[in-house]
């Protein structure tokens, strides 16, 4: 019995204890709770008043706080101190130079929202990076008030509209970098007057237009990245006046045109790339002026002709012409073209050689041909014209399955004393990336009729190849009447 009552008191003494810890749990958390607002704690923006501030004149603190406010400054991490403190110049990202806000850096930061016009107030302002954010909407036109500004990135967010003209403003600018944005429209003339700038990257945006040829006027530039917009027109020859550039990316565009031969001005230039562009023409031989290249990457264009001979000068120099409808004739060249250029003999979208036809009826001729080199998985076929004249009018006749076919059987001509023929190339897009689709110049004409045997005579889209042809007559050539 007594084993008993001793075992009942110990289980009620745990209850006490228990509810005892219970208790002075609850009366722990309610004290502290009654006294949090005696810890110190960080400041919130509904605390903080520019008036306070002794640091930075007025507006400077005024714009920062605009800055802070319409960027959703609360997400950006308390570490950075901002509106905490009435000392601005040790908010995070914020360097004071002799009483003004002189650089602003919060790249990389949770930065929502749009930039303020008030940033344009910052004038003692010489580097503005806000790089890697979520900043969207456009870019104040007041920030061409920051006269003192030497360093400009706004890069890799998510800011649209077209770029305020009033950047021209900013003649002490060194670098301007917006790339990876949603920036479209044309690029204003008017940064052609920062005479100090060294890099200009507005790559991988939206921007259409034509190149503004008052770029040209940007002699200290260094750096012109541009590639992967949707830029048009011709490459402005005022290009060749920027004499100190070292690196020219205009690839990925939507420009035409010649090269302007003037780029072999760029003396000091080591990268050249203007591939994936719709550039027509032949290679500019002035080219292999450019005394320091080191790479020229002038694929999937329209380019077309010889490759110069000249190119196979400048040191170390390596060239890409792949995805062109280049046709060097120079054995030397070509040797070269295939130590530089492995393979490019299998991208050029070319006439096939040797066309002759043969009349197998009255109507109905058979056409052979050695087929141009190509990649079997890719798309293509020759296209077969015919008049009944020299020189045409020609007509589509029909087309190949393939580039691989060697032959093509024209039947069901319209009555004729004598058939003619051209014959050109197309080859397909082979990535949806790629910029083009290739048609190649014309063979040369090839003409058959009863009872002469063969005509031949040079056709091509826009010139003759060989001046006066010749006919056979029997065993005789004969000129063509």
């Amino acid at each position: 019995m007594t084993d008993t009552n001793n075992t009942e008191q110990g289980r009620f003494a745990i209850k006490i204890i228990a509810v005892a810890i219970s208790c002075l749990a609850v009366l722990l958390v309610t004290v502290g709770l009654a006294h949090a607002g005696d810890v110190p704690s960080e400041a919130t923006p509904h605390d903080f008043s520019c008036k306070e501030v002794t640091q930075i004149p007025l507006a400077d603190c005024q714009a920062l706080v605009a800055l802070y406010n319409s960027t959703n400054g609360v997400q950006w991490g308390s570490s950075l101190g901002w509106l905490q403190t009435n000392t601005p110049c040790t908010w995070g990202g914020v360097t004071c130079v002799e009483g003004r806000v002189g650089l602003l850096v919060l790249g990389g930061r949770n930065i929502q929202g749009a930039l303020p016009p008030e940033l344009g107030d910052l004038t003692g302002l010489y580097v503005l990076r806000l790089y890697g954010t979520g900043l969207t909407g456009n870019i104040p036109a007041t920030l061409g008030n920051l006269k003192n500004l030497n360093r400009l990135s706004l890069a890799n967010s998510h800011l649209s509209g077209s770029i305020p003209p009033e950047l021209g403003n900013l003649v002490n600018l060194q670098e301007l970098a917006l790339s990876e944005n949603l920036l479209s429209g044309p690029i204003p003339p008017t940064l052609g007057n920062l005479p100090n700038l060294e890099l200009l990257a507005i790559e991988l945006c939206f921007m259409s237009g034509e190149l503004p040829p008052e770029l040209g006027n940007l002699h200290n530039l260094h750096s012109l990245l541009l590639y992967r917009n949707q830029l048009q027109g011709a490459i402005p020859a005022t290009f060749g006046n920027l004499t100190n550039l070292e690196y020219l990316s205009l690839n990925s565009n939507h420009l035409s045109g010649p090269i302007p031969p003037e780029l072999g001005q760029l003396t000091n230039v080591h990268d050249v790339i203007l591939s994936s562009n719709h550039l027509s023409g032949s290679i500019p031989p002035e080219l292999a002026n450019m005394s320091s290249l080191g790479g020229l990457e002038l694929s999937d264009n329209q380019l077309s002709g010889e490759v110069p001979a000249e190119l196979m000068q400048p040191p170390y120099l390596s060239l890409s012409v792949d995805y062109n409808m280049m046709t060097p004739t120079d054995p030397t060249v070509i040797a070269w073209l295939n130590t530089v250029d492995p393979g490019w003999e299998y991208t050029q979208t070319v006439p096939p050689s040797n066309v002759q036809a043969t009349l197998v009826a009255s109507q109905s001729v058979t056409l052979t041909w050695t087929p141009i080199p190509h990649l079997w998985w890719e798309e293509g076929f020759y296209e077969v014209n015919y008049a009944t004249a020299p020189g045409g009018p020609y007509v589509v006749h029909g087309t190949t399955p393939d580039r691989a076919t060697d032959h093509y059987a024209a039947a069901d001509l319209p009555p004729a004393n004598l058939y003619c023929f051209v014959v050109r190339t197309f080859t397909a897009r082979p990535i949806f990336y790629f910029a083009n689709e290739w048609w190649s110049a014309y063979s040369p004409e090839v003409c058959v009729g009863a009872p002469t045997a063969v005509r031949l005579r040079s056709f091509s889209a826009t010139a003759t190849f060989f001046g006066r042809s010749l006919c056979t007559l029997g065993p005789w050539p004969v000129p063509c009447q």
